[in-house]
């Protein structure tokens, strides 16, 4: 008998203060499309059942606390995506990665529906296949609470998240500061 494929659920995290780029990132426009209605297409075209904007403001969906980074997003969206029925998976990105695109998610969602557990890809924590168990977010309550290290890093070296290769791992880089956007802008034009 085949298992079920479970309910893939989005999130984008976008809730950072963009400090280096000295502007808010996920407002960063390219073809007149801002990387938050980008990243939020992206998501939808992988047939998600629905999709999470981790953000402290009015109509998205708040970290249960506060200031504690990306770790805080993850773990509100797993609290807010949590059913009894079936165990439901999150696809996380980051704001922040303007070269993601179909073929490159695709291959995460396929690695993870093959293993069934947390999956990232080899020198990157995001993107992330994130199964929607009990460990799973305990694990990133522990995390985000954390007064020490709240990183994702410290989190998936928890979780023993599989780590896999990637042939196209330029569209995995971030954008992080102006120069790095202007090359974004230019690439991505081309």
């Amino acid at each position: 008998m085949r298992k079920r494929r479970p309910k893939i659920y989005g999130v984008i995290l976008a809730g950072g203060p963009s400090s280096l780029m000295g502007e808010d990132k996920a407002h960063l426009s390219i073809a007149d499309e801002t990387l938050l209605d980008r990243n939020k297409c992206l998501l939808e075209s992988l047939s998600v059942k629905e999709v999470f904007i981790c953000r402290n403001e009015e109509g998205y969906l708040k970290d249960i606390y506060e200031n504690a980074g990306p770790m805080a997003g993850i773990h509100s969206a797993l609290a807010k995506t949590k059913s009894a029925k079936v165990a439901n998976t999150l696809l996380v990105i980051p704001i922040d990665m303007p070269y993601l695109d179909q073929k490159i998610m695709q291959d995460l969602l396929s690695f993870g529906d093959a293993m069934r557990c947390a999956v990232n890809f080899s020198g990157y924590q995001l993107p992330l296949y994130l199964p929607n168990n009990a460990e799973n977010r305990e694990f990133a309550k522990v995390v985000a609470s954390s007064t020490e290290d709240r990183s994702i890093k410290r989190y998936l070296n928890i979780i023993n998240s599989a780590q896999v290769n990637s042939t196209e791992v330029e569209k995995l880089l971030s954008v992080n500061n102006q120069s790095d956007w202007l090359n974004a802008i230019t690439l991505l034009k081309n």
